[in-house]
């Protein structure tokens, strides 16, 4: 009886000793319980937690490396997705611009700003012209004019044109008044302070920009005395326009004597007057001096205009 228990006992410890040798070798967390002996009557021992085996382990890691390339290449292969723009909604870069309140025809559109293509003296007494206009500075402009003297005919004559509605109401022939050139774009003629005022009023309203100087060129753009600005482009319907501000010259003294609109044709096709106000070239002289009476010099031989834009 002695003998058995013996042999029990060295088989149990023999069984335990076994169990941690192989969970030290395969790395188990949980060490294997410590065996106690076994009592006069055995009751069956705790079967201890297998620790996973190296086959396992190896199988579960070469599984784990051969998912995580499909993985990784689902993630960088799947593109960011993107937004496709709406026709009514279109990206930042095609926004499309306002269009200017004045439009311009096409292929008369003004050059970019350049310096003032005359002679210095031309040029300075211009730029108090157009510096008073850029800033709708309207008692400059006024201040900068210089009225025409006229001797009123009576009777009227008859048809279109003469020193009217200046000299409306006028009982005494020659009679003289003084007036500012004024023009319906068919006809014109002379009128008073007060309307030439108001009608640089309208006009500055317009905001117009220079689009051009033109003079008597007598030889590298040395004007000959008068010139004429001209302003543009106004449009009213279909019908577009520009204006030209006579200047008259007289030694040192100067100024402007009105401002008379010429409607604009298809530059791009025939490029007839007045279209050398916006393109540049020559033109037949303006007679604005003959309009303040008979005594007046004929006009002058053809003018040149140069594009001049400096705002």
């Amino acid at each position: 009886m002695a003998v058995r228990k013996s042999v029990i006992l060295t088989a149990a410890g023999l069984i335990s000793w076994v169990s941690l040798a192989v969970a030290a070798t395969c790395g188990g967390s949980d060490p294997a319980p410590t065996p106690t002996p076994a009592p006069d009557s055995p009751t069956p021992a705790a079967t201890p937690t297998a620790a996973p085996s190296l086959t396992a382990q190896a199988t579960a890691t070469r599984a784990a490396q051969s998912a995580s390339p499909a993985v990784a290449t689902a993630t960088t292969a799947a593109p960011t997705p993107t937004r496709a723009p709406s026709p009514t909604n279109p990206p930042p870069t095609a926004t499309p611009t306002k269009p200017p309140a004045t439009a311009n025809p096409t292929a008369t559109e003004a050059p970019a700003a350049i310096e003032c293509p005359v002679d210095s003296d031309t040029c300075a007494r211009a730029r108090e012209i157009v510096t008073a206009w850029r800033r709708s500075d309207l008692d400059r402009l006024v201040a900068l004019a210089r009225p025409i003297s006229v001797a009123c005919p009576v009777p009227r004559p008859t048809g279109l044109g003469g020193p009217y509605p200046l000299c409306d109401g006028a009982t005494v022939d020659g009679e003289l008044r003084t007036g500012y050139l004024w023009s319906s774009g068919t006809h014109g003629g002379l009128r008073n302070e007060t309307a030439f005022r108001g009608g640089l009023r309208e006009l500055l309203a317009l905001e117009l920009k220079l689009l051009s100087i033109g003079c008597r060129d007598s030889g590298q753009r040395i004007c000959d005395g008068d010139f004429v600005l001209a302003f543009g482009i106004a449009k009213f319907g279909t019908l577009e326009v520009v204006y030209d501000i006579p200047v008259f010259v007289d030694g040192q003294d100067f100024g402007l004597v009105g401002a008379l609109p010429r409607t604009l044709y298809s530059c791009s096709e025939t490029a007839q007057p007045p279209c050398e106000r916006v393109l540049g070239g020559r033109a037949t002289a303006p007679d604005y001096r003959s309009w303040g009476g008979a005594d007046t010099p004929a006009p002058s031989p053809d003018w040149t205009f140069f594009r001049w834009t400096p705002f």
